[in-house]
């Protein structure tokens, strides 16, 4: 940590050590999970202010995978130019997205411009993706270090890999199919490539509570209901 106090008549403790105003404290081990930094600033006339840090070190080498808080009915576009990339959008300004100058895409579909399978379902070529969002070979965790699963050559992963669930609850958009592993949904279930939220449109969802296939395509709900969405770290 390098605080800088605003007051040269201030001094400053990181985790009770006394650090030089613009000087590096010293090193801070991280334990995985969650860590607690506390940076104490004593003014001259002994008042205090205590700034306190949160840091997250992962189980693992791991790219993070995260669920918004915020809810969306079908129609994602916004001002973008399409539903996914409106969709990446809400994603990146999500107050569930680590704030360390991460970019995030959202783990969906609308067939033509985004998918993980075109052709095979649990595809294992990685010419098959399209815009895909998860790296092949890749180990992902969520953000507070939770490890999830390591993706194949196709950046995907078969289930029954899947170590833990994506938040232990709670639903988002994916487009993806119910019952053909990681494909499109074969009855166009995307809110119209998201830009629709009529109620007689439908969107395929995942469920953030279970590790098996319904975590990524769980079934269909109508464009108007609210769901979350499911982002990965790029």
């Amino acid at each position: 940590m390098t605080p800088t106090a605003s007051n040269i008549n201030s001094t400053i403790k990181v985790n009770g050590t006394i650090v030089t105003s613009g000087s590096a404290s010293n090193s801070i081990s991280l334990n995985v999970g969650s860590n607690t930094i506390t940076i104490l600033v004593t003014a001259q006339d002994s008042s205090t202010r205590t700034y306190t840090l949160t840091v997250i070190r992962s189980t693992l080498n791991a790219y993070r995978i995260f669920v918004t808080a915020s809810t969306y009915d079908g129609n994602l576009i916004g001002s973008a130019s399409t539903g996914l990339a409106g969709a990446d959008l809400k994603c990146n300004s999500d107050g569930n997205k680590p704030s360390d100058g991460s970019t995030y895409k959202t783990l969906m579909t609308d067939v033509t411009n985004r998918s993980a399978c075109s052709i095979n379902v649990d595809c294992t070529s990685s010419s098959e993706n399209i815009d895909w969002v998860l790296k092949a070979n890749t180990a992902y965790a969520r953000t507070d270090g939770t490890s999830l699963f390591t993706t194949n050559t196709a950046g995907i992963f078969v289930f029954g890999a899947m170590s833990n669930s994506f938040n232990g609850g709670g639903q988002y958009w994916t487009g993806i199919s119910s019952a053909s592993s990681w494909k499109p949904s074969t009855g166009g279930n995307n809110c119209n490539k998201w830009i629709t939220n009529s109620a007689v449109s439908n969107g395929n969802y995942g469920d953030g509570g279970i590790t098996a296939y319904g975590a990524i395509g769980a079934g269909a709900f109508t464009c108007d209901n609210l769901k979350s969405l499911l982002c990965a770290e790029q």
